[in-house]
């Protein structure tokens, strides 16, 4: 799961998100800084408001959400790739030796399993 404030790297920042709206999206969370009640929220990666808060900020909520729900679900997508390209690059060689073993380790088991003790 990334964690706030989320930045996808190209192309998973398009991918979901408008591009044109992330500067935007940027100048409203400073705006609703200033109406958040919570200290906490407010202190946030980026602001966590609630609808009255967006709505006491001049801002569209429907708008506000859906646009940091898009930009999160590029970091989700751009984190997963990332996590394959180190998975089958620097990992490939332990990750299959590590299947190969537990194979052999389950094969093992059932001979064993089907072995009759006198």
């Amino acid at each position: 799961d990334p964690h706030d404030p989320y930045r996808p790297y190209p192309p998973y920042d398009t991918l979901y998100a408008d591009a044109a709206r992330n500067n935007r999206q940027e100048k409203d969370g400073k705006a609703v800084l200033k109406v958040i009640a919570d200290p906490l929220l407010r202190h946030m990666g980026s602001p966590m408001p609630t609808r009255e808060e967006l709505l006491k900020a001049k801002l569209d909520p429907e708008a506000y959400v859906a646009h940091d729900r898009d930009w999160y679900d590029g970091s989700v997508r751009g984190m997963d790739a990332e996590i394959g390209r180190i998975l089958y690059s620097t990992w490939l060689f332990p990750f299959e030796v590590t299947s190969i073993l537990l194979t052999i380790a389950v094969i093992g088991a059932v001979v064993l399993a089907r072995r009759k003790f006198s």
